[in-house]
């Protein structure tokens, strides 16, 4: 019976953890045909290149950076503005 308990109180626990709903924000819309899924790419050379510019940067913070402002810029466009 113990193991039982604990099996329940676990699937409990990461029920709430992952099911948990995202918190609404101006990219989190209803799945529908505002919803969209944009990809990029960019060479790595570019993104090894502009590294030096913060000492002791890495690869994942380059990447970071650019989604970063790639967020800001849709939020700051008049199509950003409008989905508020």
């Amino acid at each position: 019976m113990r193991i039982a308990d604990t099996l329940r109180r676990t699937a409990l626990a990461v029920s709430e953890d992952v099911l948990r709903a995202a918190p609404s924000s101006y990219v989190n819309v209803e799945i529908g045909a505002r919803r969209k899924l944009v990809g990029f790419e960019a060479p790595i050379a570019a993104l090894l290149d502009a590294r030096p510019a913060v000492p002791g940067a890495t690869l994942n913070d380059v990447a970071l950076t650019v989604v970063a402002g790639a967020l800001r810029e849709t939020r700051c466009s008049p199509a950003g503005r409008r989905n508020r």
